[in-house]
């Protein structure tokens, strides 16, 4: 069972893009690097070879059914317009559902191979990167749907509210960039966050987000405003 996971991460893992490669459950029985440069090589060959044995097999078709209009009894015996039409179909490989999944085998394959000689680093196929964009998309989707259920929309405003000398925040969505090191303003006072977690406003769940004053005399930086969205500039000191 570890070898077939190993056959299958060595072979799925180098196509997909980042985003379905981190979630990826299983290891690589190499390191990503060096199995991002056998894939894309072992692709690049595998597509010129398919390219060729596509396009000698669709010109032996439309061989044939040339083949087959000069020998019928009911066409007009005008062979140099069938000749005529055997050269279009040497050039219209490259506009045939067959031709242009070649084509864009062979151009996939080079970006990368490119790619991973030059990052060292896989790159996503657009085979399995287009229909895994819709795919993630409908997640995304999914996912913000159950969030607004839950938290409300995403585009509501933050509440504040003063509580004794500290404040609480309720939000529909977590502030990622939030952390303990940064200066919160609120009206003419400066706080520092002190916990994160979930809470209830009303009948409807939020992200709370807790400050304890700013120390005094500690030097300020810069200033997130919690109550209007703007930062001041660095050098500000705390206010009583």
């Amino acid at each position: 069972m570890g070898f077939l996971k190993g056959v299958l991460s060595f072979l799925i893992v180098p196509l997909l893009p980042e985003r379905f490669r981190r979630a990826w459950p299983w290891s690589l029985p190499l390191g990503l690097g060096p199995t991002a440069h056998i894939s894309a090589y072992l692709h690049m060959v595998a597509s010129v070879v398919a390219w060729f044995f596509g396009f000698i097999l669709y010109q032996q078709a439309y061989a044939e059914r040339v083949t087959a209009l000069v020998a019928d009894d009911r066409g007009s015996g005008d062979t140099g317009a069938i000749t005529w039409l055997g050269m279009v179909t040497f050039v219209s490989f490259f506009f045939s559902v067959r031709g242009v999944l070649l084509n864009l085998y062979v151009i996939d394959s080079l970006a990368r191979i490119t790619h991973s000689v030059s990052s060292g680093e896989p790159l996503g196929s657009l085979f399995l990167w287009v229909p895994l964009f819709l795919v993630g998309k409908a997640q995304d989707l999914a996912r913000e749907a159950k969030m607004t259920a839950l938290y409300g929309k995403v585009g509501e405003p933050d509440r504040a509210t003063p509580i004794g000398d500290g404040l609480l925040v309720r939000a529909n969505r977590t502030h990622g960039a939030w952390h303990k090191h940064l200066t919160f303003g609120f009206g003419d006072r400066f706080y520092r966050l002190d916990s994160m977690g979930e809470g209830m406003d009303g009948e409807r769940r939020c992200f709370e987000y807790r400050f304890r004053p700013w120390t005094d005399n500690e030097p300020i930086r810069s200033v997130v405003r919690l109550d209007s969205g703007k930062s001041e500039e660095p050098g500000v000191k705390s206010k009583k």
